[in-house]
């Protein structure tokens, strides 16, 4: 659990520290979403000084992401989707570092995948740790301004605790783009080679003049869409650490 910084304006707070130096800003794509959306966010940090200042560069751990209902002072944590090449970076210590100059600003996009999962009007905030495992004193944590949020509406997926659509939702997303009616589907997840999750979903189908055939797609688990059409994968492929293939039936439907 953790508690919102004091302040709020609408660019942020400056940082709580002997030099008042940087500061943070959150904005989110959307004021509104549904259930199950993905949430697309954008962190700021701006050096307000005079001189270059080095800082940690935007990342998994120098950036969190807090948020809790509006009404309430319950803050829960929130991962934003990050590459696994990344992830293991920064596990080995290769974590990157940025020059600000003088009134420079550098921003970058996370994607929260588990921000809008229920409904409700919520208030979230972001929190930077400048200069984390740098040499020098540490200064403080930066809090950006909290900003508010709407989820309502039906829900568009459901998701597991990592942020993941379901295999279901997965399937029918492939289901929707197949060229005929669906007669059997098989599901494994992958990571690709630039370290994100892909759902791997081969379609058997029935074309309107009869004929069956199998096409293959990549499903993007973070925001629910197909990513691209692939060669179906063989019987023989393992998913990923931690998730099993399934294969499930479908009903048959006449031509």
């Amino acid at each position: 659990m953790g508690l919102f910084g004091y302040g709020g304006g609408d660019e942020g707070d400056v940082i709580e520290s002997s030099t008042g130096e940087l500061l943070l800003r959150l904005d989110l794509d959307k004021s509104a979403y549904r259930p199950g959306e993905a949430v697309l966010a954008q962190v700021t940090v701006i050096n307000t000084t005079d001189r270059a200042i080095e800082v940690r560069a935007l990342d998994q751990e120098s950036v969190t992401f807090w948020f809790g209902p509006f009404d309430g002072l319950r803050r829960v944590q929130r991962q934003p989707v990050v590459s696994n090449l990344e992830r293991r970076d920064l596990e080995r210590g290769l974590e990157s570092v940025t020059l600000l100059e003088p009134g420079q600003e550098v921003r970058r996009p996370f994607l929260l995948t588990l921000l809008a999962r229920e409904p409700g009007r919520f208030v979230a905030q972001a929190h930077m740790d400048p200069f984390r495992r740098l040499r020098g004193p540490r200064v403080g944590i930066l809090y950006s301004n909290p900003i508010e949020f709407l989820v309502y509406g039906d829900r568009l997926f459901e998701r597991d605790a990592a942020g993941l659509i379901h295999l279901e939702e997965a399937i029918g997303l492939a289901a929707a783009a197949a060229p005929g009616d669906i007669v059997m589907t098989d599901a494994i997840l992958v990571e690709d080679e630039m370290g994100f999750y892909k759902w791997w979903v081969n379609v058997d189908y029935r074309a309107p003049d009869g004929e069956v055939g199998k096409v293959g797609y990549l499903i993007d688990p973070y925001q629910g869409r197909v990513w691209s059409r692939a060669q179906p994968f063989a019987d023989s492929m393992r998913p990923a650490p931690s998730y099993e293939m399934r294969r499930r039936p479908r009903g048959e439907s006449s031509p």
